[in-house]
């Protein structure tokens, strides 16, 4: 690659008028409710869910159907965004949330018994990773902010036999996401 003499020159003069210091990077701001959404889907796969020993794909926003060969599928969707005075100059942010199971068995009960046992899964990988330990919270992208996460459903919808031909169910969770930010900067920031 042939020397720039005149990328040198606008870089030296761009650390010239820095006094003498480059310009830091450019940070990456997420938007919190962004980065709750994010931490949960990471946190979901990192956990290797399984139903009967097969893996669950976890996705999220996921509107369109979804296909039998694509099950047993868990999608994360994020609903309200509440914001409440916190502690000294924070706002705590309150994201409901709602984790959408796609299930299909041989049987119904088998589907319901699948819905039961990954709603038990997926409560466990979110608030009490370690049985043995008292619950704990997610971390969001930046290693340091905390989420702190409540369950607040599980509403099973089987399928009737008109709309399928293998018995399937739909089972949502409900969760409640809440994150402390500082007051007017609803940003999670990346260095």
């Amino acid at each position: 690659m042939p020397f720039d003499a005149a990328a040198f020159q606008a870089d030296a003069f761009q650390f010239a008028d820095a006094g003498g210091e480059f310009p830091a990077p450019p940070r990456l701001e997420i938007p919190v409710r962004t980065a709750i959404l994010d931490a949960l889907v990471a946190a979901l796969q990192a956990a290797a869910l399984t139903v009967r020993g097969g893996p669950v794909t976890v996705v999220r926003a996921r509107v369109e159907s979804v296909a039998a060969e694509e099950l047993p599928l868990l999608a994360v969707q994020g609903s309200d965004l509440a914001a409440r005075p916190g502690d000294t100059l924070s706002t705590v942010y309150t994201l409901r949330v709602t984790l959408g199971c796609y299930l299909s068995a041989d049987t119904e009960d088998r589907t319901e018994r699948d819905a039961a046992e990954l709603h038990a899964k997926v409560i466990r990988a979110l608030i009490r990773p370690d049985p043995v330990l008292a619950p704990a919270p997610l971390m969001l992208a930046d290693g340091a902010t905390e989420i702190w996460l409540e369950e607040t459903g599980l509403l099973v919808e089987p399928a009737s036999v008109a709309e399928t031909d293998t018995p399937f169910a739909m089972a949502a969770i409900g969760l409640s996401a809440e994150v402390a930010m500082p007051i007017g900067n609803p940003f999670l920031t990346l260095p």
